[in-house]
């Protein structure tokens, strides 16, 4: 086989460039085993970090994760929460990359998330970053922990983190999804872009009437949406156990009567991931809890940011 079909097969199985494959080639005296090694080991520059953010004297709780390419000094992905619920500061950041950032878009309409500030930290954070990294040769757990003091001063904080680091192929299929389905004009955001999913509201007989809700209520929703891409944002949700679609907490954003005698009824998921859905004027949906336990446990008004 000649040096041009072994770079070949090279670029195929490891997704990295040509310049890559030959020089991995060159290094393995032309062993195109050992040369998948040594690409392994060239592509490790995917570098993730998983954090954890305590508000001094706030009582407030955040978790941030970014992925970092390091050759590129270029943040592939940056999602963040903020929420008054100090159970999402039990996560532990042993948790792998993928569940990580997968628990950070399930917390965000859950008890205690904080959904303005979150969306304006995340933005605000996620430029302040990417300005900083795009200025950097080599990032280090540091450089990201001076950061984020830095961008939260005078506010006190106190960070946990830790860091994984990857190659291209292990991060390939997730930095693909996002490629093909992120909105370029809300790229900012640094978010799954702005998607509309297909979903049936939970009704309960002895819930709320549907003209006594308003905006900013919380109620349930089921994702029905059956496309690929719903189904793994389902996933990042939490809304999916055991292959099996669950109800999820989601906030009202409008309610507006129809000429049919329905209400029709906008809610959210997250800030850019929304749903639409029709019921009847008799309908009665079901509430989320509006006091979770551990906020009865909290004998000072929590201040936000």
């Amino acid at each position: 086989m000649n040096e041009e079909k072994i770079v070949s097969l090279l670029m195929e199985e490891s997704s990295c460039d040509k310049e890559t494959a030959e020089l991995a080639l060159a290094i393995s005296d032309n062993n195109f085993e050992k040369a998948l090694e040594t690409i392994s080991v060239l592509l490790k520059i995917i570098r993730i970090f998983k954090i954890k953010v305590l508000f001094k004297n706030k009582n407030i709780y955040g978790l941030i994760y970014i992925a970092i390419n390091a050759k590129l000094s270029k943040i592939l992905r940056f999602t963040a929460t903020i929420s008054q619920n100090p159970q999402i500061y039990e996560v532990s950041l042993n948790t792998d990359w993928f569940s990580f950032e997968k628990t950070i878009f399930s917390t965000r309409l859950s008890s205690g998330a904080i959904e303005e500030q979150t969306s304006k930290i995340e933005k605000d954070l996620a430029g302040y970053i990417k300005q900083a990294v795009e200025e950097m040769t080599t990032v280090s757990k540091d450089d990201i922990v001076q950061l984020l003091q830095l961008f939260f001063s005078p506010i006190e904080i106190a960070v946990e983190i830790d860091e994984e680091t990857l190659s291209l192929a292990q991060f390939k299929k997730l930095s693909d999804y996002y490629d093909s389905n992120q909105n370029p004009s809300s790229s900012a955001e640094h978010n799954i872009g702005f998607l509309k999913l297909e979903s049936l509201l939970i009704e309960d007989s002895n819930g709320t009437k549907i003209k006594k809700l308003k905006e900013g209520d919380m109620i349930f929703a089921l994702i029905t949406d059956t496309r690929e891409i719903a189904q793994y944002t389902a996933y990042l949700l939490g809304a999916i156990e055991n292959k099996a679609v669950i109800p999820s907490p989601v906030k009202i954003s409008r309610i507006s009567h129809t000429i049919s005698n329905e209400y029709e009824i906008r809610f959210q998921f997250t800030q850019s991931i929304i749903g639409l859905a029709k019921v009847k004027s008799t309908a009665k949906l079901k509430l989320v809890n509006s006091n979770p336990w551990w906020k009865n446990l909290l004998s000072w008004k929590l201040s936000v940011l």
